[in-house]
């Protein structure tokens, strides 16, 4: 997975956004200031041309410690992707993942139930042995959330505790049935990735923010679309305005609504 090579490597925020894991290319990129900590999001434009082999190896020493924050974590390629971190790096520091959940207690079940006893798991289960579930407990925190709720439905104690600990965010959460209700595909897809930077923002120590976006994002473009940078606030289809298509959902919601 060269972005996860680029994660381990990175020295400044960089923000990703990619319909594919394997496509480094083009990325937006946050600095960090060392000044003042509501400015330490500077929004800078960045296009740098590089090939897989310009890609160093993850040099395990480099993310020894760190600590993640994951969302979508239960989808296939969010599953994937925790397999990968802890199988690869298995001195990584904590990695918290956002469950919808109704309380702690079902969080806890549900990381058990569709990652720790998950096949995809089974070299894990091979390399720990008797301690696997031990492990997994260790690096694994379920966080009761939701990326289509403001604060990520975090309370804002436990927001503020893990603000503190992580090193890098990666977004992997997405409503993918595509003739899915318009303001609830909007609140996730479109207003979740704006919430998760806005947590981003109060991450002490963040190095890197990774945005995974679903296949679906060139609009009206057919053919090979490649993936540019955008200026925040650019769409690649000129002519939509989230502002506004969340209002008519919204309309359109109370309209209907019962």
């Amino acid at each position: 997975m060269a972005t996860t090579n680029l994660i381990a490597t990175s020295n400044g925020v960089r923000f990703f956004s990619s319909s594919s894991l394997g496509n480094p290319d083009h990325f937006l990129s946050r600095r960090l200031s060392q000044t003042n900590h509501r400015d330490r999001f500077q929004t800078s434009l960045c296009y740098r041309q590089m090939s897989l082999k310009d890609v160093k190896p993850v040099v395990k020493t480099e993310i020894r410690g760190k600590s993640y924050f994951v969302t979508g974590a239960t989808g296939f390629l969010g599953k994937v992707l925790v397999e990968k971190l802890l199988r690869e790096s298995p001195e990584i520091g904590k990695i918290f993942i956002l469950m919808k959940s109704k309380d702690q207690e079902s969080a806890n079940k549900r990381l058990y139930d569709e990652i720790i006893s998950s096949d995809l798991f089974k070299l894990l289960k091979q390399m720990h042995g008797s301690s696997y579930e031990a492990f997994m407990k260790s690096k694994l925190i379920p966080v009761t959330g939701d990326i289509g709720e403001e604060n990520l439905g975090m309370d804002s104690e436990t927001a503020d505790k893990i603000s503190e600990e992580i090193d890098v965010i990666i977004n992997t959460a997405g409503r993918t049935t595509f003739d899915d209700r318009y303001d609830a595909a909007l609140s996730v897809n479109a207003l979740g990735p704006d919430r998760l930077l806005s947590f981003g923002e109060e991450c002490k120590k963040l190095k890197l923010f990774l945005h995974v976006s679903t296949a679906f994002v060139t609009g009206k473009l057919e053919g090979t679309v490649l993936e540019t940078p955008l200026c925040f606030g650019e769409n690649i289809t000129s002519d939509l305005n989230i502002e506004t298509e969340v209002k008519l959902a919204s309309e359109a919601a109370r309209k209907f609504h019962g």
